[in-house]
């Protein structure tokens, strides 16, 4: 099995240290082995430079979506808001988000309205 980096946010470190389980005895999602087509996929990072969020993780992270290995929850992952994808050439796991996601997760968080006065600004006249 493929170690998981833990989350790195201050609230999921204080979480984590504060919980009784232990870290890597369990996982909120599961992996299913299956092709995934990402073309259309974002990571979290990017999608919180689109959105104009700070500490958007730490954020996703206090309202259970992410789980504290920074790994989605199975029911998100089961909706088809995330896919979690194994590089063929290192082996590693990334969490990156569906297109579907995207759209629910800028419902759920909305443009910040900065983020939105720069995008109305460059806007061509």
């Amino acid at each position: 099995m493929i170690d998981i980096p833990a989350c790195k946010h201050d609230s999921c470190i204080e979480r984590r240290a504060a919980s009784a389980t232990p870290p890597n005895t369990a996982r909120a999602a599961i992996v299913r082995h299956r092709v995934v087509e990402t073309s259309q996929h974002m990571r979290i990072a990017e999608l919180a430079t689109l959105l104009g969020h700070e500490n958007f993780g730490t954020r996703l992270c206090e309202d259970r979506v992410l789980d504290l290995a920074g790994m989605p929850m199975q029911t998100f992952v089961e909706f088809g808001y995330f896919d979690i994808v194994e590089s063929r050439d290192t082996g590693e796991q990334e969490v990156l988000i569906s297109v579907e996601g995207q759209l629910w997760l800028a419902r759920r968080y909305p443009v910040t309205q900065e983020t939105r006065n720069r995008a109305n600004a460059a806007r061509p006249r």
